[in-house]
């Protein structure tokens, strides 16, 4: 006659995604410490595997700001699921950059990457990333 108790199996919980192309190892990582302190994930992938961003949801992508990136932000833009998702350049010069602004870039990362400003430009826009605009 005794009731058991049976946990309750909780849904698996919403986490944000970034994609990060095309990212050197030490950039990749600072990166990926900073995104986690704010609940987002990340996933590495190389710019010839980017076509994930047409397929796959992502809220958020860091790309290196150069010639290759064109390709993979307008794969990206074009993705119903991925259209409106926040993009982050890193490094590159201003030419490079207005050469991308069809793209809409979001925000920039300065090179060297330094984690005091890395972590400043995330804590500024992971409401963006995360999709909660009102607080």
């Amino acid at each position: 006659m005794g009731n058991s108790l049976v946990p309750l199996s909780s849904p698996k919980k919403f986490s944000a995604r970034a994609a990060l192309v095309d990212l050197q190892e030490s950039s990749r990582s600072l990166l990926t410490e900073c995104f986690r302190q704010f609940g987002i994930d990340t996933v590495p992938m190389s710019a010839e595997k980017a076509e994930r961003l047409a397929s796959e949801k992502f809220e958020a992508c860091v790309i290196r700001v150069g010639s290759h990136a064109a390709p993979v932000l307008e794969s990206a833009r074009k993705s119903a699921s991925n259209s409106r998702m926040v993009i982050y350049g890193l490094g590159g010069t201003m030419k490079d950059a207005m050469k991308l602004s069809p793209y809409g870039i979001n925000a920039v990362f300065n090179e060297p990457l330094e984690r005091p400003a890395a972590l400043k430009l995330v804590r500024a826009t992971h409401m963006l990333v995360l999709h909660e605009f009102r607080r």
